[in-house]
């Protein structure tokens, strides 16, 4: 992945040269961009209820739900997939389980 830029076809070039203006740009311009946003509590509490989202609450009924669909429809990677969300997997690393 990390050298995946030196071994890019001739047509390909021109989409990193923009990549990389467009996030040099943004580095530039990043204190600028964030002193220019007004931080109010209507922002802030969108804000936290977004990333709600994440939280297991959410994401554990969405795991153990996949992985019974996986179950019930025969489905191998519904399965694996709520297996592998619900840091349920024995097999992985235990720097990946909850």
């Amino acid at each position: 992945m990390w050298t995946s830029p030196f071994h890019t076809k001739p047509e390909d070039r021109k989409w990193w040269g923009l990549f990389g203006v467009g996030t040099a740009a943004l580095v530039i311009e990043d204190r600028h961009l964030s002193d220019s946003i007004s931080y109010g509590t209507t922002q802030v509490s969108f804000s936290k209820n977004i990333s709600q989202i994440g939280a297991d609450y959410t994401t554990a009924p969405l795991a153990v739900g996949l992985y019974f669909y996986g179950k019930w429809k025969d489905d191998a990677k519904a399965r694996e997939t709520g297996v592998l969300a619900g840091g349920l997997d024995r097999t992985a690393p235990s720097s990946w389980r909850y």
